[in-house]
């Protein structure tokens, strides 16, 4: 969970340094964070089967999970896709259709609202972890 937070925290960085205009490297870092997050109650509740899941995919982590309140983190997590930020699409271009590259198409609102929604899965974990 600590990495998680020290992600969420560059990423919070970047975003207020105005001459650093890389938003889709913020973004990454977000999704960084909040797979962590997710991967860390993950492992606190099953480090057996947390070993098996080799995705970046946050629905995918997030079903895994067996908390009370899923349909609230499934929210979160839906949240955060909706922004755009697929693992691969924020940083390689042929993800994109020519000529966009990810630089072009993360704005800062967009990392703005990454931030945001990764703090809230962040936070999140941290509610539903001893």
């Amino acid at each position: 969970m600590q990495q998680a937070e020290m992600d969420l925290e560059a990423a919070k960085k970047g975003l207020s340094n105005p001459s650093y205009d890389a938003f889709n490297w913020i973004c990454f870092i977000c999704h960084q964070a909040a797979e962590k997050a997710l991967k860390a109650m993950l492992y606190n509740n099953d480090a057996e089967l947390a070993d098996q899941i080799r995705c970046h995919d946050l629905r995918s982590i997030a079903r895994n999970l067996q908390c009370g309140s899923i349909d609230d983190l499934l929210s979160l997590v839906e949240r955060f896709e909706a922004l755009g930020c697929d693992y691969y699409r924020m940083r390689y271009p042929d993800r994109l259709s020519f000529p966009r590259i990810p630089f072009s198409l993360y704005s800062q609102q967009t990392a703005s609202e990454a931030c945001r929604h990764a703090e809230d899965i962040v936070c999140y974990a941290k509610r539903h972890m001893p």
